[in-house]
């Protein structure tokens, strides 16, 4: 019974220790399992940093080019800035030698400059600017005909000047709007919003409608041009014709229900809507016109 009962316990032992060496293996194979699993994780997500360390490079050489061409525009640009400028620098030049060479150049009786130098080519352009500028100063015809505008404003408002009373059927325009319109686009500087103020009060005199109405008109126009000169990089004159149909639009439609509904006016509609159209259509004209006027200030 001694021996039964000895095979018995070493039987129980041996299954034990059986058992327990398949649990450390099952342990250890999970957890290789998982570091495994871990490494392909890793992996994974290695080769997507990698792919997209790939396109982000490439993202990056094209820019790069990019940059580079928008670099060579730039320079491109820049070079033909300063040629131009080194063009009109030389015309300025020779225009201006004609008049004051004897001025500059140097000769047995007068220690002045050799002709070709760099020297003598800043007497010439400082005596020539200077000459201009005393002129332009002391020119009372020359202040009198930078004037001009807010003379052909007060002029305009004085003599109703729309064709009116010519009493040309289905013909009338609005001359200060596109004066108005054009000059306050053009940032001219005799073109005071304060003066443009007053010329609506004549012109609310002379015409008889309500005072300050006119005026009121005006000073909108300066507004809308003047915020149409500020938000604009590139001018261009179609874009500006119709933003000033837009405007005029607005302006008369405004005055027809001012009128209408608390003056009591009689009205016609198609008045305006002629003198709408009139005004538009003569804005291109008349703005060609300025065009040269500015020129000739500038000149």
């Amino acid at each position: 019974m001694a021996e039964i009962e000895t095979e018995n316990i070493n039987s129980l032992s041996t299954s034990d220790n059986g058992q327990g060496e398949i649990t450390f293996d099952t342990t250890e194979t999970i957890k290789i399992k998982l570091l495994n699993d871990q490494i392909n994780i890793l992996n994974k997500s290695n080769r997507k940093f990698v792919e997209k360390n790939i396109e982000l490079a490439l993202q990056n050489k094209d820019l790069t080019i990019q940059n580079d061409k928008l670099e060579n525009i730039i320079k491109k640009q820049v070079k033909e800035i300063n040629q131009n400028k080194l063009d009109q620098e030389e015309f300025e030049f020779l225009k201006l030698n004609l008049l004051y060479s004897s001025k500059c150049q140097k000769s047995a009786f007068k220690r002045c400059y050799t002709v070709g130098t760099p020297e003598y080519k800043n007497c010439i352009l400082k005596e020539g600017r200077e000459y201009m500028s005393i002129l332009k100063k002391k020119n009372w015809l020359y202040n009198l005909y930078t004037w001009i505008p807010i003379l052909f404003l007060y002029f305009s408002v004085l003599n109703e000047f729309d064709f009116n009373y010519l009493k040309i059927e289905y013909f009338s325009f609005n001359f200060p709007f596109i004066l108005i319109f054009y000059f306050t686009l053009k940032g001219y500087g005799k073109f005071d919003f304060f003066l443009v103020f007053i010329a609506g009060l004549v012109n609310d005199t002379v015409v008889g409608t309500p005072l300050g109405l006119s005026s009121f008109s005006y000073i909108i126009v300066c507004v809308l041009s003047a915020y149409l000169r500020n938000i604009t990089i590139r001018p261009d004159l179609i874009k500006d014709w119709f933003y000033f149909l837009f405007v005029i639009t607005l302006i008369n439609s405004i005055n027809y229900l001012i009128l209408f509904s608390f003056f009591s006016y009689e009205l016609e509609i198609i008045f305006y809507v002629i003198n709408n159209l009139f005004t538009f259509l003569l804005y291109i004209p008349m703005s060609l016109i300025f065009n040269n006027y500015l020129k000739t200030i500038n000149d």
